[in-house]
């Protein structure tokens, strides 16, 4: 669900997001053991929901996971901004994600936020709240996730 749009920057924006949800499944090191993204998920002021009808399984090795959310500005396709995402996060400082690295590195696309969970904080559902500011505007983005465990 989006309670508030990163493009409706007072009225300059496009007022539609087209976002990338990233998950990656992480071992005690924060070796990536597995990754799902989503498609773009269009939101706009009259579609602020929208499902994924999606399995997700953990592996069972996880012991971590790391869900970032990207907007979608150009005409990058979603394999990559994950692979632009994936080479530009420090993977060994997690849970530090430096935005102005990301943000660097996407260039024209939005890094809009980050979640980490540990293990021990995993439910079958799980509501991932990303919000912040993004050039002039503010965003807020509440996503439920259902897990599937191994």
């Amino acid at each position: 669900m989006c309670h508030n749009l990163s493009e409706s920057m007072m009225g300059f924006g496009t007022i539609d997001d087209e976002t990338l949800l990233l998950v990656y499944f992480l071992d005690k090191n924060f070796t990536i053991l597995d990754q799902w993204q989503s498609k773009y998920i269009p939101f706009s002021e009259e579609k602020d929901m929208f499902y994924i009808n999606d399995t997700i399984d953990i592996p069972r090795a996880t012991d971590a996971l790391l869900a970032v959310l990207i907007e979608q500005d150009t005409e990058r396709d979603e394999n990559t901004l994950e692979q632009l995402t994936r080479q530009h996060i420090v993977w060994e400082k997690l849970p530090f994600i430096n935005k102005l690295q990301m943000q660097s590195a996407l260039k024209d696309d939005d890094y809009l936020d980050a979640y980490f969970l540990k293990k021990e904080d995993f439910s079958t559902t799980q509501q991932l709240d990303f919000w912040g500011m993004q050039l002039f505007d503010e965003f807020e983005y509440a996503l439920n996730i259902q897990f599937h465990f191994n």
